[in-house]
């Protein structure tokens, strides 16, 4: 399906510049340690993690507030405003400095300063780091180049060039689960190898080499997949994608989004489904088996008697869009989706992904949710969903909704009690009787209130 591959983009004309080496950025770590104030001392940290930590530069610096670094899922992210608005997932040896920074900036400009609109925002502290201790004057531009270097370390970068891109492995991802083949790297070889000849060429399936064009092996396949996987993967699996996995997730998602539907809703449906693991479960009593981060979870069956079925595997939660109230239809389009080991509850693995995306520019509005959201503790989803603008449409569960009968019963939503039946405040000056005497009972007042 060529017209679904994404366009070619020309690459901008910019001269690499040589990358700092680790001494160097451990001396203007230690330089902005020595800074005589605290607040010194958090900007120029602030600096040099987010340019060799995370490649931010010129602008992307000039709006970077402390509440766009967020620790999750045992790494830690920024989330970057202005013209080119992203998530990028911070190097690991910068981790502890820029999460100090960012609590001491709070809702602040990490790199001070109140106006975003500011120039020459680094002459500042580029000066303050000038010490005259043997370092070379600080270049932002050489901090991301440090920063690039470090992401190719992690890609493995240094290698001779590979034949399979990423972009060209997710192509190929995509059209085998387009065609309803099961999600194996074999089938995925098989869909890349099956695209005519123009499109091979294109995206590096057929390419020149020295003894003539070289048809993309399994092998190859094999060997960018497990690139890909150990870069984006947690160095101590636990069950949740990693910060740098679900910010791919999430680019995907958007990117999948047409420019003209991105704002037609703010309207979200969430829920979430279980999704077997390749593997087969562990022997009774043990944890050895091909998938360790799967775990056992509960399933609906769907049959005539009510008990829920055990499954090996991991819950799937998505958000879709949905059409505001009384507002025109729009197409019900994936906007955010996480995997979480079913030893996680899908709501607080799910409820980060949705409260971040405001901080991407996307609002949230009306989330709908079934009971398996509203039959949960308020600081699990309602909070936080609530804290980042949305609104919650629920359905009830069950056990939630009090005795049953003709009489109005106690409801528990979100994990506090709301009765319906409650009466108002009882007037002034009527105070309840003392001892054992059971004080008096105001109209429309229920025993479960």
């Amino acid at each position: 399906m060529p017209h679904l591959y994404p366009a070619n983009l020309p690459l901008p004309r910019e001269r690499s510049k040589q990358p700092y080496s680790p001494a160097e950025i451990a001396g203007y770590l230690a330089l902005a340690g020595a800074q005589p104030t605290t607040e010194r001392r958090m900007r120029a940290a602030a600096l040099v993690c987010l340019g060799a930590g995370a490649g931010l530069v010129r602008g992307d610096l000039r709006d970077a507030r402390g509440s766009d670094v967020t620790a999750r899922s045992g790494g830690v992210v920024v989330t970057v405003r202005g013209a080119r608005p992203r998530t990028v997932p911070v190097l690991a040896r910068y981790h502890a400095r820029l999460l100090a920074a960012a609590a001491s900036a709070g809702t602040g400009l990490l790199c001070g300063g109140s106006d975003p609109g500011r120039r020459n925002l680094t002459n500042p502290l580029v000066t303050a780091l000038d010490g005259g201790t043997g370092l070379p004057r600080l270049d932002t531009s050489r901090l991301r180049a440090t920063w690039l270097a470090g992401c190719g370390e992690l890609l493995g970068a240094g290698v001779r060039a590979r034949q399979l891109s990423v972009r060209t492995l997710l192509a190929g991802m995509c059209l085998a689960q387009a065609d309803h083949r099961p999600a194996h790297l074999t089938r995925v070889h098989q869909a890349l190898v099956s695209m005519p000849g123009d499109d091979q060429v294109r995206l590096g399936v057929v390419a020149d080499w020295r003894h003539g064009p070289h048809l993309l092996t399994y092998r190859q396949t094999e060997y960018t997949f497990g690139l890909a996987a150990k870069a984006l993967g947690n160095d101590e699996p636990d069950g949740l994608p990693s910060p740098a996995l679900q910010a791919v997730c999430d680019d995907l998602l958007e990117a999948s989004v047409p420019e003209e539907l991105k704002h037609a809703s703010t309207s979200l449906a969430v829920d979430w489904t279980d999704l077997e693991s390749f593997s087969r479960p562990p022997p009774r009593g043990t944890s050895d088996c091909a998938d360790p981060e799967a775990s056992w979870g509960h399933r609906k069956n769907n049959l005539l008697r009510s008990e829920n079925e055990l499954f090996y595997g991991y819950y799937l939660s998505a958000g879709v869009m949905m059409p505001e109230e009384d507002g025109p239809a729009v197409p019900e389009l994936a906007r955010r989706a996480t995997q979480s080991s079913c030893r996680h509850d899908p709501v607080r693995a799910f409820a980060p992904v949705l409260t971040a995306m405001p901080r991407r520019g996307i609002p949230l509005g009306d989330i709908l949710d079934d009971s398996g959201y509203a039959h949960r503790d308020a600081s699990a989803g309602a909070i936080p969903l609530r804290l980042a603008g949305a609104q919650l449409i629920q359905d009830l569960h069950p056990h939630d909704r009090g005795p049953k009968g003709t009489h109005d019963g106690a409801i528990i939503a979100n994990g506090n009690l709301y009765c319906p039946g409650r009466s108002p405040a009882p007037p002034p000056g009527n105070k309840p009787r003392t001892g054992n005497a059971r004080p008096p009972s105001w109209p429309g007042t229920s025993s479960a209130g």
